[in-house]
């Protein structure tokens, strides 16, 4: 293997790559790593892997030298320990984790930090993905924007900062390698004082991770694990919020950290707004602040059709957040008064997050 690339060390960030088997999908991420991070320290982590893709590893290593630390263990330990082993043998300020199945492109990496530098909140950033062989955003239906937060990152491709990792630890090895275990870890960032965010200006090609053992076994699995995070971290739920014409936008506005701080407690929350009001607010750019937060223009004729269209996305009806008293809007069976609102996440931000939230009247 001939690999013959410049090396100047950039001391800013480490990549770690966990792998096990698929030697042909891991030689093509590491391939694309060498070729687009030319500067960036790989810490590759070998998972007790076959005799093939420990061979290409061991080649890789010997013809990259001092920019690859090759870690072997004895026995398969799991994906979530293989990621804390890599990233916990990384000393530099910024440490990423790819999957061995991804494949990074030109430039993925240089917009991730220099929105890390822009934002130092930002403690777990997350590039553009595109589904190997589509051109689909791998994201969300939502497109993102730049400082977009989500609810959690992928390990597709991911970038932490150090100081987070000392504040909260490594990732949760009890739970999963997939949503589980990103949501905890994000809740946990969360409640350190930072925050996932995409940056879609980087892009990396993922491709799906072969699931293994039985369905019924994992089925079990997955609903003890959902258990175990609700207990930590509370039931996630979805509310629309229904602002009409006459509504006041700026008294909308100073409520709008509570929406945020719903969010970033897993809740999805859908605004309904007379499309006047839709128009405001999308010019204010509340609907890039997070992946659930959604805004749904209300047009003036039929709005009913828009409503009913919205709540056959949902398995049952979602609360209607009654933010201006006495103002109907047809479809929906529970409503919940905005205040009891602010009150159950404030709640939640105390009980769970340690962090007090700023008090927010209902807008008139």
């Amino acid at each position: 293997m001939h690999l013959q690339y410049p090396y100047m060390q950039d001391n800013r960030i480490d990549i770690v790559v966990p792998v096990w088997n698929r030697p042909v999908e891991t030689r093509d991420c590491l391939v694309s790593l060498v070729e687009y991070t030319p500067s960036s320290r790989l810490i590759l982590v070998d998972n007790c892997s076959d005799r093939e893709t420990e061979r290409m590893l061991e080649e890789f290593a010997e013809a990259l030298d001092v920019r690859v630390l090759l870690l072997k263990t004895k026995v398969n330990e799991g994906f979530v320990k293989a990621v804390n082993r890599g990233v916990s043998r990384s000393e530099t300020p910024l440490v990423a984790v790819v999957r061995h199945n991804s494949r990074v492109t030109q430039s993925w990496l240089e917009p991730l930090l220099a929105f890390a530098g822009d934002e130092p909140s930002a403690g777990i950033v997350v590039p553009r993905f595109v589904d190997a062989g589509s051109r689909r955003r791998g994201n969300g239906e939502i497109p993102l924007a730049r400082g977009m937060e989500l609810q959690a990152a992928d390990f597709a491709a991911l970038m932490m900062r150090r100081s987070l990792l000392e504040q909260i630890g490594g990732f949760n090895e009890e739970l999963d390698g997939g949503e589980w275990c990103l949501k905890e870890f994000s809740r946990r960032a969360y409640r350190a004082g930072f925050t996932t965010c995409a940056v879609p200006e980087g892009q990396v090609y993922r491709s799906e991770d072969v699931q293994l053992g039985s369905l019924t076994r994992r089925a079990e699995h997955e609903k003890s694990i959902s258990s175990q995070f609700v207990e930590q971290w509370g039931t996630e739920r979805r509310f629309c919020l229904h602002l009409p014409k006459e509504s006041d936008i700026a008294a909308f506005m100073a409520t709008f950290p509570v929406i945020i701080a719903a969010a970033r407690q897993g809740h999805r929350i859908t605004i309904l707004a007379h499309a006047r009001v839709a128009r405001e607010l999308l010019r204010q750019g509340l609907h890039q602040r997070h992946r659930h937060v959604e805004i749904v223009a209300l047009p003036g004729l039929m709005p009913a059709r828009t409503v009913r269209q919205v709540l056959e996305r949902f398995a049952e009806p979602p609360p209607l957040i009654d933010v201006q008293k006495g103002t109907p809007c047809p479809g929906f069976t529970a409503t919940m008064d905005f205040a009891e609102f602010v009150q159950m996440v404030s709640a939640t931000e105390r009980d769970v997050y340690g962090r007090r939230l700023e008090s927010a009247l209902p807008p008139v």
